[in-house]
């Protein structure tokens, strides 16, 4: 696997790191490939819930344009293609994967960063064998405007 994405088995829980926080996390082709292997892996029985957090200071800063540079690609890139072939399914399979209708695997988005962050695992840790004791199951966050990072989103508005 691609070091732009780190994995880690916790208990019933797998955390899936977007790494690459010299660019904010931003996505590349390596990445997105990445990525989808690593959803891949969390789909198995025994993870239970699935933590998605970015390393440094931002979680994710979006697609790195770097790849999309028209000068380098001889012409405009098909950012359509580049939405229907990564990005839709990306969003369509961590929305399929959390869904609270057929109560799922939780998903849950975080960005802790300095010495906060070990202890936010810890805590996040307690709470996610609680849910997962209980049963429960959330929604990403997918309503227009902004959320707190730290804080879990379950609306659809």
């Amino acid at each position: 696997m691609s070091d732009t994405i780190l994995t880690q088995h916790t208990d019933g829980w797998m955390q899936i790191t977007l790494n690459r926080p010299d660019r904010l996390n931003a996505f590349n082709d390596e990445m997105h490939a990445a990525l989808s292997a690593a959803l891949a892996e969390a789909e198995k029985p025994e993870v239970r819930a699935l933590l998605l957090t970015g390393a440094g200071r931002g979680f994710c800063a979006g697609q790195d344009l770097e790849g999309r540079d028209p000068r380098r690609l001889g012409g405009p890139p098909d950012l359509g293609y580049t939405l229907s072939t990564l990005y839709n399914p990306l969003v369509q399979r961590l929305r399929s994967s959390s869904d609270g209708k057929t109560k799922k695997k939780p998903v849950k988005r975080r960005k802790v960063s300095g010495s906060a962050a070990q202890n936010a695992k810890k805590m996040w840790a307690k709470q996610l064998k609680l849910e997962i004791n209980n049963n429960a199951a959330y929604t990403p966050c997918s309503h227009k405007g902004s959320c707190d990072d730290n804080e879990d989103c379950h609306t659809d508005t």
